[in-house]
């Protein structure tokens, strides 16, 4: 058992990269007044104390509000930089928002456990329960 927990708490490849991710959710707790514990690299961050609902639901799906925002206008302003470089002949900038709103919508994506938290809570299931929304788990 004490094996398992040092290995969970070993920062990994994927925790370095979910880095954006955990600090808006430190952002996201920060906003609603919670503290939270977080070690470079870890998957994870866990807010100090005990969390009322709404303290809960807005720390879980905070970073995911942001990444789609950024998502969103990343890509209306791509669609923009696309019709003026048919003008202009410069396509620098429909590079840079479409890589953007690529790389905003990977990280969209990574919420993906996060948006079951929200689910489970507003539902008032618990964390491990089997449900329509339980096919994540499985695969």
């Amino acid at each position: 058992m004490k094996q398992r927990e040092r290995q969970s708490q070993t920062p990994t490849l994927g925790g370095y990269f979910l880095i954006p991710h955990e600090l808006l959710h430190i952002l996201g707790f920060w906003l609603v007044g919670k503290q939270c514990r977080y070690q470079w690299g870890n998957n994870y961050v866990t807010p100090i104390g005990p969390l009322t609902y709404r303290e809960q639901l807005v720390g879980t799906l905070f970073p995911f509000c942001i990444f789609l925002i950024i998502v969103v206008f990343s890509g209306i302003l791509s669609g923009l930089a696309y019709e003026q470089g048919l003008h202009t002949g410069s396509f620098f900038w429909f590079g840079f928002w479409t890589s953007l709103t690529v790389v905003a919508g990977i990280y969209a994506g990574t919420a993906i456990i996060d948006l079951r938290k929200a689910y489970l809570l507003i539902v008032n299931k618990p964390l491990m329960c089997d449900d329509y929304y339980d096919i994540i788990r499985r695969i």
